[in-house]
């Protein structure tokens, strides 16, 4: 699965939470999972994966460092490898582990806007929906951070070089 296609993901859930809230908010807003699970219970699961997946974060960091300094001697290549690499690499899993962590702030408040607008059907809907939809960001996040852990700890001077498929 590409970047692309998460992203897709995401935005199609998104666009269906929309729909169903827009069109038949009773359908999230009366399901007896969700009225469990978008409280302190998705805070709990959000804060706990956000956590490991900073430390996987920093290993994937550490790894990087490693790997060019074990696999390039010449400072100047490595500098470049670093620059035309390792750089915009590293952009990208910050991207994705500031991601996780912008999602749980969002869903922390909607958990504490859900018990004052606890009586609207539509707030009910969205908040239940922005639930599930952060559910699903942050199981695309980790899995992405996640092969690119496993794919550093498979192959650590060919991921350092940026020869990712």
């Amino acid at each position: 699965m590409t970047r692309d296609s998460a992203e897709g993901i995401s935005i199609a859930t998104a666009i269906g939470v929309c729909v169903v809230t827009a069109f038949r908010p009773d359908i999230l807003a009366t399901n007896k999972f969700l009225e469990g699970y978008v409280t302190h219970e998705v805070l709990a699961l959000l804060a706990v994966t956000m956590t490991i997946t900073f430390a996987s974060v920093a290993n994937v960091h550490l790894s990087i460092t490693r790997s060019l300094q074990s696999a390039v001697d010449d400072p100047e290549e490595r500098g470049r490898i670093e620059r035309e690499h390792a750089s915009p690499l590293r952009r990208e899993i910050n991207s994705s582990a500031w991601l996780l962590f912008w999602t749980f702030i969002s869903v922390f408040i909607i958990v504490l806007l859900k018990g004052h607008f606890s009586a609207s059907q539509y707030f009910l809907s969205f908040a239940h929906g922005a639930g599930v939809v952060a559910t699903v960001i942050n199981l695309l996040v980790i899995r992405d951070i996640y092969r690119m852990t496993f794919y550093m700890a498979s192959d650590p001077a060919a991921a350092a070089a940026g020869d990712q498929d």
